[in-house]
């Protein structure tokens, strides 16, 4: 028996190149389609769900015009009006937060905002079984999302958690600190131990568990058992294939890095000058060509990320297959 990592490393190659070579424009488009809808711009799969800020926050300012100031005598505080003149923002501020259309604007905000967010992390969750669908099929689809709403949404209610455990643990840890720094000693190895857990079960999902799903049409719950039953049996196999699947990641991820850049400074001259020029007639016609550079370094970023994704997916399922 050999070591099923080093194995397909050639054979995650030569599966890639069937999928992807001769390049047909509407293969690639259809790829990079589906890995911006993943999330995973870039070369290897976040284990720790990096399209990360789920949640912001929202800090109201009240700007007075009589500004109060506390005056000890006596044991007793005593408050003393220091300007008499109205502040230039009073009235905006004032007008603010009087006017029921702002408020009803900021509630919607404070709605629309997380729940859009969790809307792209439920596609992304969705995704992620379409990418390696795609993948195994060498045959790049977006219908294939219908197949696996159910899958997605337990795929998305892990994440969810996930978030939910990483955020208590990082705020349990900051308010413990802030007590008493002595507490560090058990907080901060308490701290590691845990994103060492929840890292590993990150880990273990995307590699072992979403792939049972798809093969053998399991739950995610089912397929988390089989996957710590595969790791107890293969437990060499596992560790190498996270070693090798992590080298490969950043050394693609140091190469794709290299080469987003050279384009980026490449293109970012001449649309540089065009721009001064434009600004100088007037800053609005700078601002389409703004957006293009934009929209065209995206492009550039998921079609070089065409090909390191669909290797990394294969290496991931050609791995999988050898260990069951």
């Amino acid at each position: 028996m050999g070591w099923y990592a080093l194995e397909n490393i050639e054979d995650a190659l030569q599966d890639s190149k069937k999928v992807l070579l001769p390049v047909e424009f509407k293969v690639w488009t259809v790829f990079a389609v589906i890995i911006l809808l993943t999330g995973h711009i870039g070369t290897g799969i976040p284990t720790v769900p990096f399209s990360g800020s789920d949640s912001g926050s929202t800090d109201e300012l009240e700007i007075s015009s009589n500004i109060d100031t506390e005056l000890f005598e006596t044991g007793e505080y005593q408050f003393q009006n220091i300007f008499s003149e109205a502040s230039p923002f009073d009235e905006i501020t004032g007008e603010f937060s009087s006017s029921p259309g702002s408020n009803l604007g900021l509630i919607l905000l404070i709605i629309l905002i997380p729940g859009l967010l969790l809307f792209l992390v439920f596609v992304s969750s969705i995704f992620e079984f379409v990418m390696f669908k795609s993948v195994k099929e060498a045959k790049p689809k977006l219908g294939y999302a219908k197949e696996f709403l159910t899958e997605g949404l337990q795929y998305f209610t892990f994440r969810l958690g996930f978030y939910l455990v990483l955020g208590a643990s990082i705020i349990a840890a900051v308010a413990l600190l802030s007590i008493n720094l002595a507490h560090a000693i058990i907080v901060i190895p308490a701290l590691l131990v845990i994103l060492g857990v929840l890292y590993g079960i990150s880990w273990v999902v995307i590699h072992l568990a979403i792939p049972i799903m798809i093969y053998q049409e399991q739950n995610l719950a089912e397929a988390l058992y089989q996957s710590f039953k595969i790791i107890k049996h293969n437990i060499e196999q596992v560790a190498l294939f996270w070693l090798i699947k992590w080298v490969i990641s950043l050394t693609l991820s140091f190469i794709v890095s290299i080469g987003i850049l050279s384009i980026f400074f490449t293109l970012l001259i001449p649309f540089f000058l065009v721009s001064v020029i434009l600004a100088i007639i007037t800053p609005l016609l700078a601002i389409p060509l703004v957006l293009t550079f934009g929209l065209i370094m995206l492009a550039v970023v998921l079609y070089i990320s065409v090909p390191v994704r669909v290797y990394l997916y294969n290496y991931i399922l050609n791995v999988y297959e050898d260990l069951v």
